[in-house]
């Protein structure tokens, strides 16, 4: 009996994690500059992509150098997500490199906010 029950249990689990890994987040994705479709977020303009299994939604408005630049897509969920990654190597090397804006989210296309 014992063995039944652990069988339904780890039947149901793998289930459910499977539908967690399945029904990953969708986001808005597109690279442009700061007068782009894809900075103004004109969801028209921009591609949807499916992402990966546990994954979230990114919004990053940054300079690189003399450049300034938008991107939308997604990134991984734990500490290691864009966002979490662009702090950690502009801190140690101080480039000249700007972070104006980097926010992650977790709803269905929640990355289309303005640059202001």
């Amino acid at each position: 009996m014992a063995m039944e029950h652990y069988k339904i249990v780890l039947v149901g689990t793998l289930m459910m994690a499977s539908v967690f890994v399945t029904d990953a987040v969708k986001c808005y994705t597109c690279k442009g500059t700061p007068d782009s479709d894809c900075a103004k977020g004109v969801p028209e303009k921009m591609e949807v992509e499916q992402c990966d299994g546990l994954s979230v939604c990114h919004y990053t408005d940054m300079r690189e150098d003399h450049e300034r630049s938008v991107s939308r897509g997604c990134t991984k969920t734990d500490f290691n997500d864009l966002c979490n990654t662009l702090r950690q190597v502009y801190a140690v090397f101080q480039t000249a490199h700007e972070i104006f804006e980097c926010t992650t989210c977790k709803d269905e296309k929640c990355n289309v906010q303005v640059t202001p």
